[in-house]
């Protein structure tokens, strides 16, 4: 149990800290602070479900913004771009391991 605690609190913690520094030049410092802090509680809270794939997707939207971020005038526009990606990664990961779980 307390390893499953670690893992997700390290997984929180590294994302949401990662996230901060990503957004941080593109948005104010309390803007920031609060897509790190929502980054970090989803990943985390998909962590407990999802395992390592809730941090793939992570890579996917943090991947995804930084893709978006020079084409889209729109900052905000950037981040909805990762919010989705992560959304949809972390979708089909549970539908994958759900798959996986029933199969066995």
């Amino acid at each position: 149990m307390d390893l499953t605690v670690s893992l997700f609190t390290a997984a929180a913690l590294l994302t949401g800290t990662a996230t901060f520094f990503v957004v941080r030049r593109d948005l104010s410092r309390g803007a920031a602070t609060g897509i790190a802090v929502a980054t970090g509680l989803a990943v985390g809270l998909s962590f407990m479900f999802i395992l390592y794939l809730a941090v793939v997707a992570w890579v996917v939207a943090i991947g995804a913004y930084l893709l978006a971020r020079p084409w889209l005038k729109n900052r905000k526009l950037a981040l909805l771009a990762g919010a989705a990606a992560y959304t949809a990664v972390a979708v089909l990961s549970a539908a994958a391991f759900v798959v996986a779980l029933s199969n066995m």
